[in-house]
């Protein structure tokens, strides 16, 4: 009983003892998983279907479940005998998730026996479904299921059994004071590190509005069961300085090949001490998914930027509309952010479309703007509910052009901002064209294919070339090869190792702009000004041939 109860009392102190310096390790690190592990889908369906658990290995096992999918897999026995779960960078099972705590719960092992302790003040963990009480440790037993913010923890004990009556089992542990101090941190870098951040001190920071920084990771948000938002500052202090509704690209190193990929900023330029990006999990996705997966907190990512044109900074327009789907609403939350936290005399309206309400993202923070700027609406569409849907009183189903009149019946006399996945663009393209819209006043970026092409930066690639050919010569290269009507600029060169500057990839940013003689077509989605075309220049990313063609490269 003493023993334990001293092991309870110090254990603060040698958790913290690695992390109160930067020169020290955390005596326990968290463990994130290299891949998927099959073992721990396997394992929960085993436990569902009522199968023998101990089948597997007979070992005590810990299984971390996310929105009903395995995500981790813990050998208890590899965990220290006070395993702090949480937050916090050193805790042993890191987790992210809103309403968990930096430092959650404590799971113990005494005696060959598990106990879980709850260290959030809230009632935020259950055992069993049922809350338990701070700081009062329960054994845990074969089929055990602890309950936390955005997780669930299913344990496999064979050796531990339920006891016949509840109390019937002491509690070694027993209800012990801990010497816990939440406020212990890494001492500052500075002797001051709020100072830079003054408005006083701004005119000495400098500014980031182009090139390639290095970014480190000092939050992880849980928007969606599939969404992440990543907050992210230097490590020396600056100011980031954007439009609202850019995108920047992170240059990333995925199973040994350096990969692209652009993502909008969700965070607003009056806050200019951070960047945030929201990912959504595209099925299949190669960086989407090892984002939500490998990142987190203290970790560093590259990112290259800003660029876009997708911004209402320079719309001189009194009336705005917002329309979005899912993960379009990402760059609209940038300019709402901007919009309200510069109280902008613009009257905004926000039309979303999201599939169920699980999927809605910023839906707390779109109904917080809206009573924080007298002008500033939001309206929101569910696809995949039935009108009356029970706690739904929404809008339901596509967006129509009734369902444009409804929320903005003036819609006509405002410049629209619309950006979302293709098949979405296209159909209120085509609503707008049926309605007569103005199309001078329509801003857009899509979130499709073009958006995330693969990206990679090194090498060389073979085309499967279809249909019509063209000879593309590259002048300043000495090189000339076939093309077909279908591969963008871009993918040509990139096939034959030339290199070509580029953002987006979607028609957006202007990054990839070359000088082209001969006949193109342009992509929809390309955003190219008059004057550029009529001077020679094309975005390699967005034009493809239509006869032979010399470009300076």
């Amino acid at each position: 009983m003493n023993d334990i109860h001293q092991s309870g009392a110090n254990w603060p102190k040698r958790f913290f003892a690695g992390i109160a310096h930067h020169d020290l390790e955390p005596p326990y690190p968290a463990r994130h998983p290299e891949d998927g592990s099959p073992r721990s889908a396997l394992w929960a369906r085993l436990f569902f279907t009522g199968a023998d658990r101990c089948d597997m290995d007979g070992s005590d096992r810990l299984v971390v479940v996310r929105g009903g999918t395995p995500v981790r897999e813990f050998a208890l026995r590899d965990l220290p005998p006070e395993a702090v779960i949480g937050r916090h960078p050193a805790a042993a099972i890191q987790l992210e998730a809103f309403g968990l705590d930096l430092f959650h719960a404590c799971l113990w092992r005494f005696d060959d026996e598990f106990y879980i302790e709850a260290l959030a003040p809230s009632c935020a963990t259950l055992l069993n479904r049922k809350p338990l009480a701070p700081k009062d440790p329960a054994r845990l037993f074969d089929g055990a299921v602890i309950d936390i913010p955005g997780h669930q923890l299913l344990f496999t004990l064979p050796s531990s059994t339920a006891p016949s009556a509840p109390g019937e089992t002491p509690n070694p542990i027993g209800n012990h004071a801990h010497a816990f101090d939440r406020t212990t941190t890494p001492p500052p870098k500075s002797p001051s590190p709020l100072r830079s951040e003054l408005i006083a001190e701004r005119e000495r920071l400098p500014l980031w509005t182009e090139g390639t920084e290095r970014l480190r990771v000092v939050g992880v948000l849980d928007e969606t069961p599939d969404t992440r938002t990543f907050r992210c500052v230097s490590d020396s202090p600056m100011l980031f300085c954007y439009q609202p509704g850019q995108f920047v690209t992170l240059l990333l190193e995925i199973e040994g090949c350096e990969v692209r990929r652009s993502y909008s900023l969700s965070s607003s330029p009056s806050r200019p001490h951070l960047l945030e990006l929201t990912v959504k999990r595209i099925p299949g996705g190669l960086v989407s998914n090892w984002l939500c997966d490998h990142i987190r907190i203290d970790d560093v990512l590259r990112v290259q930027g800003p660029a876009g044109r997708f911004s209402c900074f320079g719309t001189a327009a009194r009336k705005l509309l917002f329309v979005g789907a899912g993960s379009g609403i990402t760059p609209i939350m940038s300019m709402c952010r901007w919009i309200v936290d510069t109280a902008a005399d613009v009257d905004v309206k926000v039309l979303a479309s999201f599939r169920t309400r699980e999927d809605i993202l910023f839906h707390r923070e779109l109904e917080w703007l809206s009573t924080r700027h007298r002008s500033f609406q939001v309206a929101l569409t569910l696809t995949g509910e039935r009108a009356g849907a029970a706690g739904w009183t929404g809008l339901t189903g596509r967006i129509s052009a009734g369902m444009l009149s409804l929320v903005a019946p003036d819609f006509h006399d405002r410049h629209v901002f619309l950006c979302g996945p293709e098949p979405f663009m296209d159909a209120v393209r085509v609503l707008l064209r049926d309605v007569d819209f103005d199309f001078s006043s329509l801003h857009a970026e899509s979130f499709g294919p073009s958006r995330v092409a693969c990206g990679v930066v090194s090498g060389t690639t073979t085309l499967n070339l279809t249909g019509t050919r063209h000879r593309v010569s590259f002048r300043k290269s000495g090189l000339s090869v076939e093309t077909d009507e279908h591969t963008s600029l871009l993918e040509l060169a990139e096939a034959h190792g030339i290199g070509i500057d580029f953002n987006c990839r979607a028609g957006n940013c202007g990054e990839c702009e070359v000088k082209c003689r001969g006949e193109v077509a342009l992509a929809p989605t390309c955003e190219i000004d008059a004057a550029s075309r009529a001077a020679g220049f094309v975005w390699a990313c967005s034009c493809t041939a239509r006869s032979d063609l010399e470009v300076e490269l």
